[in-house]
């Protein structure tokens, strides 16, 4: 897998800026939003995480045409909006899931003899000037070659998977829900700032991608000090994010009572 990240790397390079920095800025402001007050917000942050998760949907499980993104998007955010307790819940048991597939496909996510990794050739700016080729149009396009080559990698990795792995992977997911509904302020609090982290690491990867530097290389190299990072950030977002609530709780009682009094 690192020698796909790491071919992903290589082909950014000649990448029209605006497809890296416009959305690595966006990124990062997204996920600092959902890290520190996705609980605060929870009917936007439910809906912008259906949304991703519609997208994701029809990515892996239909023909990825635009169709699909768009309705898939739309159906799943508009029930998040309404259902956003119901949905940041099911969202912490999708990613707990998801992290475990990880974990337990890993071993199988080396690159098979019959799959090739995509060679997307970048225009140079003489070539785009001759041609009349727009540099973000083509950039997209080979970014999404890249995508495509990684979601079919790692979705030959999950078909590889023992079944036993699986009804694990399943059973962890089924546990984090079954709290979300005894705990669900907690679930909530860890699974929006859990997100958020991830948010910001995608977006900082694309901004370092846009500086020409190898994050993802640096990532492999130096896992165990991000997993620190990671996890030391997710510790903090949701205790902020519970204590943001329970300062908002105890407003909402007050002001209440004193309603009430009058």
């Amino acid at each position: 897998m690192l020698e796909a990240f790491q071919n992903l790397e290589k082909s950014t390079i000649d990448f029209a800026p605006e497809v890296l920095l416009v959305p690595g800025v966006f990124c990062v402001v997204l996920g600092l939003c959902l890290w520190l007050g996705g609980m605060r917000w929870s009917r936007p942050t439910a809906m912008i995480l259906g949304i991703l998760a519609g997208c994701l949907w029809a990515f892996f499980f239909t023909d990825r045409q635009t169709a699909a993104f768009v309705s898939m998007s739309a159906v799943v955010g508009a029930f998040a909006l309404f259902f956003n307790r119901a949905a940041l819940v099911a969202a912490g048991a999708a990613t707990t899931l998801v992290v475990t597939l990880v974990i337990f496909a890993a071993p199988y996510l080396s690159k098979p003899k019959d799959m090739q990794y995509p060679r997307s050739k970048i225009s140079t700016a003489d070539e785009r000037a001759s041609k009349d080729i727009n540099p973000v149009t083509e950039s997209l396009e080979a970014a999404k070659i890249q995508f495509v080559f990684l979601g079919d990698l790692f979705g030959r990795a999950v078909s590889l998977v023992p079944f036993e792995d699986l009804l694990i992977s399943l059973v962890a997911g089924l546990v984090v829900a079954t709290a979300g509904y005894f705990m669900p302020q907690l679930i909530i609090a860890v699974t929006c700032s859990a997100l958020g982290t991830t948010i910001i690491f995608f977006g900082m990867i694309r901004l370092l991608l846009f500086k020409g530097a190898r994050p993802v290389t640096q990532i492999y190299a130096k896992a165990s000090v991000f997993g620190i990072v990671v996890l030391a950030m997710v510790v903090f977002g949701s205790a902020v994010q519970l204590l943001l609530c329970s300062v908002r709780d105890k407003k909402l009682a007050a002001k209440k009572l004193s309603g009430g009094e009058k």
